[in-house]
């Protein structure tokens, strides 16, 4: 298990963003943590990068009010999401459709997990 940090602009202050466990990312959330906006959930652009670099393949956000899992392929939130700063710094996004209450293929199959450096080209 591995914790990852990450710098909240807003709060100014670093913060956990979640922990990687094995080949998953795992965060927990809060209604707070939801933007209504886009429909999705998102994750610190740069606990993104470490998360990569872990060679993550399923995303887990646990929500804390209701116990709900919501799981995603990690490729997913490279091919479909999107990147915003809504004032808590730089965020990739990823909506709630292309999430599920249990671990499922990714929306689009590549044949092997992209190399971090063509993640950090289409992300950053």
């Amino acid at each position: 298990m591995q914790d990852i940090y990450t710098l909240d602009a807003a709060k100014g202050r670093t913060v956990l963003a979640g922990r990687v466990i094995l080949d998953e990312y795992v965060r927990d959330v809060t209604d707070a943590h939801y933007m209504r906006k886009l429909g999705a959930y998102g994750i610190q652009a740069d606990a993104f990068a470490t998360i990569a670099d872990y060679g993550t393949k399923y995303v887990l956000l646990r929500k804390q009010a209701s116990s709900e899992r919501l799981y995603s392929a990690f490729i997913d939130w490279v091919q479909y999401g999107v990147r915003r700063n809504y004032g808590h710094g730089d965020q990739i996004f990823l909506q709630l459709r292309y999430m599920h209450p249990r671990r499922q293929p990714a929306h689009h199959q590549p044949k092997k997990m992209p190399p971090i450096g063509e993640v950090q080209q289409v992300l950053f």
